[in-house]
């Protein structure tokens, strides 16, 4: 299933470099893959993610293990997204479906208005099969829930889309775009970086009064909080992130990156077509034929890294 969504991502948006690694035995990151989006002048920022799939109504995976004794997995996603040189977001993604409509008693969090499902028209149904919460809120409701620590109603009711992880969707309103409202996009690599923060800090926070979990019926979802925090700190002008976009790359993924680009260039050129491939990474043939030359590990059990450049204007 990860397989079918990076390859179905690499296809559907050409800009973006997948690469795949086979999966090693020692379990050292925690995470499927990473996720680099940056540029050599805006710096990087990155997302690691570790994917699970519904088994029933229950994520079984979710008790796995990690690598030091007495961790699960979570911990060591994030403990080891914790001490990366770039600053690294550690997520799950939740890989969902039913056979008939949304589950019948799970809240929806996928509206910034707050409307539930069906009248939601931000989202459908479909765009929570691939759902992201983050790995710190994974953890948190996992060692509280006991016997339901498993359950997909645990989960879901603070879970969003994937496509989050570019920024929120924008708040519609019955006047139009208002005070309230905030675009779709994000503005720059840090404003990205300070959406994240945000995004980690809010949904690990306990539900706000009136919210029933896993119920249908709440005053307040964790998204519309989020997302309202988000207004709050655009209207004061007040986005700036704590970190910053590290300058460089690891080591294993900038050989990656180059020898991708290095790939891309030649075949384009043997195709006939007019490319930069990336112009940010200037080609210097000697120095990449040096880098070669090296063995850079990568964090094993990453089945793979995808690139998305962050363009210039």
């Amino acid at each position: 299933m990860t397989e079918g969504a990076l390859l179905h991502l690499a296809r559907r948006f050409p800009l973006l470099i997948l690469q795949k690694f086979n999966q090693a035995d020692e379990k050292s990151s925690g995470g499927d893959w990473e996720w680099f989006v940056g540029s050599r002048r805006h710096g990087w920022i990155a997302f690691r993610i570790q994917a699970k799939r519904m088994d029933g109504l229950r994520y079984r995976q979710l008790d796995h293990g990690g690598q030091l004794p007495g961790e699960r997995q979570y911990d060591t996603l994030l403990r080891d997204s914790a001490a990366a040189s770039v600053p690294t977001f550690p997520f799950h993604v939740f890989f969902n479906g039913w056979s008939s409509g949304w589950p019948r008693g799970f809240a929806w969090n996928a509206c910034p208005n707050g409307t539930t499902f069906p009248r939601c028209a931000h989202h459908d149904m479909s765009d929570m099969g691939c759902s992201l919460l983050p790995a710190t809120t994974v953890r948190d409701l996992h060692r509280s829930s006991g016997r339901k620590r498993l359950r997909v109603a645990t989960y879901l009711p603070t879970s969003v889309p994937w496509s989050w992880l570019f920024g929120p969707p924008p708040k519609r309103t019955s006047s139009g775009p208002g005070p309230t409202g905030w675009p779709a996009g994000i503005g720059g690599l840090s404003q990205l970086l300070a959406w994240h923060e945000t995004m980690a800090a809010t949904l690990a926070e306990p539900p706000p009064s009136g919210v029933n979990q896993g119920g249908s019926t709440r005053d307040h979802s964790p998204a519309e909080v989020l997302l309202r925090r988000w207004a709050e700190l655009l209207g004061q002008g007040a986005v700036i992130p704590e970190g910053r976009p590290a300058e460089r790359l690891p080591a294993y993924a900038d050989w990656t990156l180059k020898h991708n680009l290095r790939e891309r260039l030649l075949r384009d050129r043997l195709d006939g077509l007019a490319t930069d491939a990336w112009d940010f990474h200037e080609s210097d043939d000697d120095a990449l034929r040096d880098q070669d030359q090296q063995t850079f590990g990568t964090p094993s059990t990453l089945s793979g890294l995808i690139f998305t450049p962050w363009p210039d204007a």
